[in-house]
């Protein structure tokens, strides 16, 4: 059995992997965690008896996900994800830490105005919309959008194989940020997605599954193998 645990990014819920699940043979077992921001917390875990442990993580689903968990994963894929969410103290940088500061200002006002926002951005370069739910979690919301002011990971081990995916057009994370992430962290098999944003595995969720076929044989061949029995 190949397992799959999946941890969305701020402002997501567990819905967020609906795509790419739909896009999975059905021999796969996919668990899409919930981080509460709307509805009941959910933090799934490996099942004993998993062949092969898969590990989804997108933007600071990476900075939430329990260590643990990356420590079990024989793979581990990477989406839009970085180390710090603002790095240094170039031009660019302080621009966007003004922006995120504002981001953290507003949302005690108005959350759902900085969510919708946020959304737009999130599917950029396609205009698609995510509703706000009725029910948020405005305190959980806003504690995670400060910690994006300093976080940093400090993971003790990795998964010898680590994949590394982001979108070209990606205004959220830049693909850049990503891609230094990804070599600080020593990854050899990455991919920038043209014509894609922040939300690639709702937006691009075909181009994504596409490249771990061709880079993670195991999937394809396990799919393939249980189909014909």
């Amino acid at each position: 059995m190949i397992e799959i645990l999946a941890y969305h990014g701020w402002g997501f819920d567990g819905s967020f992997w609906d795509k790419m699940k739909g896009n999975l043979p059905k021999s796969f077992t996919f668990k899409a965690a919930n981080r509460g921001y709307f509805g009941k917390e959910y933090l799934p875990t490996f099942s004993e008896n998993a062949d092969q442990k898969i590990l989804f993580t997108h933007s600071f689903g990476t900075h939430w996900v329990n260590e643990e968990l990356v420590e079990q994963a024989d793979y581990l894929v990477l989406f839009s994800a970085f180390d710090q969410f603002i790095t240094g103290h170039s031009d660019q940088e302080k621009r966007e830490r003004k922006i995120l500061q504002r981001m953290i200002t507003q949302f005690k006002r108005d959350p759902n105005e900085v969510l919708k926002n946020f959304y737009a951005g999130c599917f950029h370069p396609f205009k698609k919309s995510f509703s706000v739910p009725l029910e948020i979690n405005e305190q959980l919301l806003s504690n995670d959008l400060e910690l994006l002011n300093d976080c940093s990971l400090d993971w003790s081990s990795i998964p010898t194989k680590v994949i590394g995916i982001c979108g070209a057009e990606d205004q959220i994370v830049p693909y850049q940020r990503s891609n230094a992430f990804f070599d600080q962290m020593g990854v050899e098999t990455t991919k920038v997605i043209e014509n894609s944003g922040h939300a690639l595995p709702i937006t691009n969720s075909s181009d994504c599954w596409s490249f771990l076929n061709r880079v993670v044989p195991i999937f394809r061949e396990y799919a393939e193998r249980n189909e014909s029995e």
